[in-house]
């Protein structure tokens, strides 16, 4: 029977698709990462567009991502997070 009736379980079939939508979107976001900019704006950045990432002197990093909308496009990002933040945050988002 469909749509499936999990009122006995205490979900209703309203939160069940509602409770899909958040695992897909979920899913979708767990390739991204939060960054700081040195001015202290944050992006979130999909960890798909970066090309490298690169450890500056005060302990800050330069991240470069690649566009995907222009052929060979590029843009460099001076971020607060350390090389080591970094990697740790793009582990934990596979």
């Amino acid at each position: 029977m469909f749509p499936p009736r999990f009122c006995n379980h205490g979900i209703f079939s309203e939160g069940f698709l509602n409770f899909v939508l958040v695992i897909s979107k979920l899913r979708f976001m767990k390739h991204f990462i939060e960054l700081t900019k040195v001015d202290g704006t944050k992006h979130l950045v999909n960890i798909m567009s970066i090309s490298y990432i690169r450890q500056m002197d005060d302990n800050s990093s330069r991240i470069v991502l690649h566009s995907c909308k222009e052929k060979g496009a590029s843009i460099a990002i001076n971020i607060k997070e350390s090389y080591e933040e970094i990697k740790e945050m793009i582990n934990s988002a596979l």
